[in-house]
């Protein structure tokens, strides 16, 4: 029972490490790639099932495999995206944010809580503490 759960994590992580191979590291930037990934993912999946239905257990099971390693793949990829100029990491390296002392931020509520269905919403304003 536990070896579909070995097989496919261990195709996830097949994936990932296929995702940061550095040939693929210069084409994760592209939107037409991720899309055709994506695109991958979905047909392996309909692929699996249609193999399943029909009763060819190898070619659903290869199927199985590849679609686990897709998404890992995927996700590599997506990770190893470019990431924005006001991005923690990238102020951190800019040594734009110190470190030495803790960041602290001052809200002021700027409206009465609003009743949600799902709670209470808040409406913050966030300014950065000047000790």
């Amino acid at each position: 029972m536990r070896l579909p759960a070995v097989a496919s994590a261990g195709a996830f992580a097949g994936g990932i490490a296929l995702g940061l191979h550095p040939a693929v590291v210069p084409h994760v930037i592209s939107a037409i790639f991720l899309l055709v990934l994506f695109l991958v993912a979905f047909a392996l999946i309909v692929a699996g099932l249609a193999f399943s239905r029909s009763e060819r257990l190898f070619a659903a099971a290869t199927t199985f495999l590849l679609s686990w390693t897709s998404p890992g793949f995927l996700a590599a990829c997506v990770a190893e995206q470019p990431r924005p100029m006001n991005h923690v990491a990238a102020l951190l390296e800019q040594k734009r944010l110190a470190l030495d002392s803790p960041l602290r931020w001052h809200g002021r509520l700027r409206d009465e809580p609003a009743r949600l269905p799902w709670g209470y919403g808040l409406e913050v304003d966030l300014a950065p503490s000047t000790c």
